[in-house]
């Protein structure tokens, strides 16, 4: 079967592999449809790691993933052949003390699809996944939809976790990237109405105000952006992973403001303005992947296609692979989220 692998600094191939087959019963395999070139792995094609995640080449990509039944283990009994799943990426124990505590997004154990030394991505014909994995999608969903499934529910997720409960704060989002669009959709969601987006790419800009932000400014036209919430935002998402958003984000939260920190940094290391956090009270929470979302973010999805639609701008065929992730490292072709297709 094919397969695509990162085979070296911005180098991707496409493999000619074994196809595995189902050794454990709650195993599932999927022909997999489609699959979204995620920014974590443009940091594995642009750098070849996330801090001390480290690809040894060719490593399979891909975990935004969707497909179609072709076999069940003996113990799966909520699947059969022939369904529509979307593919939840974190394989996950069970038993420890943070699957236990409702937390299986950082279970002790947990293997990811596509990190490196945990599992090789799904980015092939077929693969096989436990079934806890496997998320039934509406049959009306095309499998891009059911894939984009993945980053909403991290979008769905972020919001959930920074516990905005009043309707009417003033939010603002630090990238217009497929993430902070699936942010700036799940506060629509939640019924924020006050939402400034600041993108420096101007078609990103622009987009993100068709999609429903309030407004949307470059981070130069600070004062702007200040005007949109004279007291300070409420809750600021970084959604890029870069100092300067870092920066930005701590200048125009309120006292007691709250700092999502959703992208994931070029570095191991960024700096905070301690003096700024200090006398601001700013609380910084950090989001890592999603927790009990992927679902709900399936019903986001369902309930209106054509929105999401829109954020799918580049599908690929799998011999395209290597153009995919051009496209999207190099922010080329007004490109939003780009598709993968078998």
């Amino acid at each position: 079967m094919k397969a695509v692998k990162i085979s070296g600094i911005r180098k991707i191939g496409v493999y000619d592999v074994k196809e595995t087959n189902i050794v454990k019963a709650d195993e599932v395999k999927v022909a997999i449809k489609s699959v979204g070139v995620c920014g974590s792995d443009i940091h594995y094609y642009n750098e070849g790691n996330i801090g001390s995640q480290v690809v040894e080449y060719p490593w399979g990509v891909g975990h935004e993933a969707s497909g179609e039944v072709l076999e069940v283990g003996a113990e799966v009994k909520d699947l059969k052949i022939g369904d529509k799943v979307a593919i939840e990426p974190t394989v996950y124990c069970g038993v420890c003390s943070e699957c236990l505590n409702d937390r299986r997004h950082t279970c002790l154990n947990q293997k990811f699809l596509g990190c490196p030394g945990q599992m090789e991505g799904c980015m092939s014909e077929t693969f096989v996944i436990p079934q806890i994995c496997c998320v039934k999608v509406p049959d009306h969903l095309t499998p891009q939809l059911a894939a984009f499934a993945e980053p909403l529910s991290i979008g769905l997720y972020a919001y959930k976790l920074s516990a905005m409960h009043q309707k009417d704060f003033k939010v603002a989002i630090l990238g217009a990237g497929p993430i902070g669009l699936t942010v700036l959709a799940s506060c629509l969601h939640g019924g924020q109405k006050h939402i400034t987006v600041i993108e420096p790419l101007e078609y990103r800009k622009h987009f993100a105000k068709e999609c429903g932000a309030a407004s949307a400014f470059t981070p130069d036209e600070e004062v702007e952006i200040k005007k949109q919430a004279e007291l300070g935002y409420d809750v600021v998402y970084e959604c890029c992973g870069k100092q300067e958003a870092l920066d930005q984000a701590l200048r125009i939260l309120k006292p007691g403001g709250k700092l999502m920190f959703v992208g994931i940094p070029e570095t191991q290391s960024l700096s905070f303005n301690m003096d700024m956090m200090r006398r601001k009270e700013i609380c910084v929470q950090n989001v890592r992947r999603q927790n009990n979302s992927f679902e709900e973010a399936i019903d986001m999805i369902a309930g209106n296609p054509d929105y999401y639609q829109n954020m799918i701008s580049h599908d690929y065929k799998v011999d395209q692979a290597g153009l995919a992730f051009e496209k999207v490292a190099a922010y080329s072709d007004n490109v939003i989220k780009a598709m993968v297709n078998f």
